[in-house]
């Protein structure tokens, strides 16, 4: 990337959860650039990606430079997430000839050749750019990250042979240098736990079958991480468990999830029982001298600044919905996001459901 960097961008291929944001971002350190992130989305148009349409004060409209058309001003390295989802010929030219053409008629023109014309016309800075000319920094560098195209899949092959020789291809992490990363990271974790979890990913990164490359992909490092951060905190959970929470084997249809199934076999991963869910008066919510507590889960009453805005809802406590709060007040202390996936509810329904996510919520508050 060093070497790749002084004369062109750089484009990352690797999958999901791999670590291309984290050598980005290190990369980005190591030289002291300042990152503009920006994702992609399958939708995205130009406009979205260069220029956007906003309203001034008086009411008329204008041409806004987008945080791509900013960074290349200004030197910083852009961080493009997700040119699998077909941007890509958006940025050629600025990408080849580090020039580009806006909706605004406004023009960026690679330094060496801003500086010739600025020579030429005998013109200074400010006189260039009210006629709507302006550098691109040399500095700016374009990082892209992807996905690669899947084998076989019928999904759209977006790595053209015109783009191939652009990009760097990261290869998966191998077994030990996987293991050394979370045992880094998370030096307190169940060392056979990591075992079972490596040899069930590799398994099923190393397989032919379509099925079980996709659900490595739900077992990348990044996943990996997650779990193990969790298990180091609450050793009793059995990695059976974890692993088909990660996948969400509950929503699989069954070809996929009897593979998934097999290989928790294969690795001697077995489902063992919670010995707390057989002892349903457990799962009780209390609040008490400023502690919410749910089952064996505790966590300090947050005192919001706007109390108008803390949810109170109707909710009829049951042992599943407790067992479920449970586990996202886990997730919730170790710093995650939250996604709570459960049949709709419709206006016939019984309130509790719809409700579930919100109690969580009024009673952290």
């Amino acid at each position: 990337m060093m070497q790749s960097h002084l004369g062109k961008d750089i484009g990352l291929i690797g999958a999901k959860g791999c670590g291309k944001s984290v050598i980005a971002r290190e990369f980005a350190e190591m030289l002291g650039y300042s990152i503009e992130p920006i994702m992609l989305y399958q939708d995205m148009t130009a406009r979205d990606l260069l220029q956007q349409r906003y309203t001034l004060p008086n009411g008329d409209t204008a041409w806004r430079a987008s945080p791509l058309v900013t960074a290349a001003q200004e030197g910083k390295l852009v961080l493009l997430d997700g040119i699998h989802r077909g941007t890509l010929a958006v940025l050629s030219r600025l990408l080849h000839d580090r020039e580009l053409v806006l909706y605004d008629r406004a023009r960026l023109l690679r330094w060496d050749r801003y500086q010739t014309l600025k020579d030429e016309l005998q013109l200074t800075d400010q006189e260039l750019q009210d006629r709507s000319i302006f550098p691109v920094h040399p500095s700016f560098r374009i990082i892209a990250l992807a996905e690669p195209p899947q084998v076989g899949s019928t999904t759209q092959q977006w790595l053209g042979p015109e783009i191939l020789t652009m990009f760097l291809t990261i290869k998966p992490l191998a077994k030990a240098e996987e293991t050394a990363v979370i045992q880094g990271m998370i030096p307190n974790v169940p060392k056979e736990a990591v075992e079972q979890l490596q040899n069930l990913t590799h398994s099923l990164r190393k397989s032919n079958d379509l099925t079980a490359l996709s659900l490595a992909s739900s077992l990348s490092t990044r996943q990996l991480l997650r779990i193990c951060r969790r298990l180091s905190q609450y050793p009793e959970e059995s990695v059976a468990h974890a692993v088909n929470k990660s996948c969400l084997s509950r929503f699989l249809p069954s070809l996929a999830r009897s593979p998934l199934q097999k290989s928790l076999v294969n690795c001697s991963i077995e489902d063992q029982p919670d010995p707390a869910s057989e002892q349903s008066h457990l799962y009780t919510c209390t609040v008490k001298d400023g502690l919410l507590t749910i089952g064996n889960v505790s966590v300090p009453v947050y005192s919001p600044d706007e109390k108008r805005k803390v949810p109170d809802v109707l909710f009829y406590e049951n042992v599943q919905h407790m067992m479920v709060m449970q586990d996202m007040l886990k997730d919730f202390l170790l710093g995650e996001h939250l996604l709570l996936v459960g049949n709709q509810v419709n206006e016939d329904s019984h309130p509790q459901n719809d409700s579930l996510q919100r109690r969580l919520r009024a009673e952290q508050t």
